[in-house]
């Protein structure tokens, strides 16, 4: 069940007119997102198995670079 004053007050500041499908799966990016970032702080950007990647200098004066 849906709280219904909750909903209300999503679509009150929603920027846009949506339907009910439309918050929720809005809702359901944003959390799975929010869950996401939470656990790469909780890695503390640590991640000592990884190889040294490949780095290149761009050059500002090369358009492929851009």
């Amino acid at each position: 069940m849906i709280n219904e004053a909750l909903y209300q007050r999503a679509l009150a500041v929603a920027d846009e007119p949506m339907d009910q499908t439309q918050l929720i799966n809005t809702a359901l990016r944003t959390f799975i997102a929010y869950q996401a970032q939470a656990r790469l702080a909780e890695m503390g950007g640590i991640a000592p198995n990884l190889p040294d990647i490949p780095r290149r200098r761009q050059d500002p004066e090369d358009p492929e670079d851009r």
